[in-house]
């Protein structure tokens, strides 16, 4: 009897142990291989940079991201202080890219702006690039538009130079390129002060527009709305940012001119609701417009110092 009772109490035990190992083994596959696919997923990609604002100072020797409400994000490219590097330009490439015309040794340069200055790399370091750099642009297609003093340059998307019917002499001492929704591109200078719209191949749209604002005759820079309307800031004794109907520039839209806010405008550029920002060149301050020209409201910040570039993803 006492046998008998001992090896019940033995399979009892034996039951219990197996139900213990199963349970183990169960828990063991729940938290091990199958863990990753249910817990551990990659961290969520950063949101659009729809809205956000880029900005380069020669000053700082940097290319700075701001937030829509013109908070510092990130520095996305930072030159080398000890040389005479300093940015010239900027261009969106595409939703999270920019690309950054470099005076000194003369390149074009591309960063992630959702990465930051590590992804700071060179895409275009020619020989033939010798002249004062200023505006760069990507049309859609993906070739590159780089102004370097009157020569308007074309390179493919990884870099290589166009050769034929490129460089062109456009406008003498070129400074703002911005491409245009029909597939062009408008472009501003100094020199021979004016604004006038291109085709992709460089063929003239409009004929060159100079302000008509007495002494105020330098464009410092353009820039083009996805609604088909072209800034250009006008620069002089009395500053105007103008905003023209559309490519062909033959009527302006309305004007904005505000000496204390803006005594020495510079940039220009659109936000992707159609009221335009403009930046000065020595108050570290940028005015945003509505599409009427009417103030909306200033931006403020350290990053602004002697602005050289100004765009704004679409």
């Amino acid at each position: 009897m006492e046998y008998t009772e001992l090896r019940k109490r033995i399979s009892f035990a034996r039951f219990f142990l197996a139900l213990g190992f199963l349970a183990g083994a169960h828990l063991f596959t729940a938290c091990g291989p199958a863990a990753p696919d249910k817990f551990l997923k990659p961290p969520s990609v950063a949101t659009s940079l729809s809205n956000y604002i880029v900005v380069a100072s020669s000053a700082n020797q940097s290319v700075v991201l701001l937030d829509p409400n013109g908070s510092v994000v990130r520095e996305i490219a930072v030159y080398d202080g000890t040389t005479t590097d300093a940015p010239a330009g900027i261009g969106i490439y595409d939703s999270s890219k920019v690309l950054v015309s470099v005076e000194g040794v003369d390149r074009v340069t591309i960063t992630d702006a959702k990465i930051g200055t590590s992804s700071a790399t060179t895409l275009i370091l020619d020989g033939n690039l010798t002249g004062t750099m200023s505006g760069v642009m990507r049309f859609s297609s993906g070739d590159i538009l780089v102004t370097e003093t009157s020569n308007v340059e074309r390179f493919s998307a990884t870099g290589a130079r166009t050769t034929t019917g490129w460089p062109s002499a456009l406008q003498t001492t070129g400074t703002g390129l911005h491409p245009l929704a029909s597939g062009g591109f408008v472009h501003c200078s100094t020199g021979s002060p004016g604004i006038r719209t291109y085709t992709s191949a460089g063929v003239v749209i409009s004929a060159l527009v100079v302000s008509g604002i007495g002494a105020t005759t330098q464009a410092f820079d353009c820039a083009a709305a996805a609604d088909g309307r072209v800034a250009a800031v006008w620069n002089g004794t009395t500053d105007t940012t103008r905003i023209y109907t559309n490519q062909a520039l033959t009527a302006v839209s309305c004007n904005y001119a505000n000496s204390v806010l803006l005594a020495d405008p510079r940039r220009v550029a659109f936000r992707p609701n159609g009221n335009a920002i403009i930046a000065d060149g020595t108050s570290n301050i940028m005015v945003e417009i509505d599409t009427t020209c009417t103030f909306v409201r200033t931006y403020s910040s350290a990053s602004l110092s002697t602005v050289t570039g100004l765009k704004v993803f679409p």
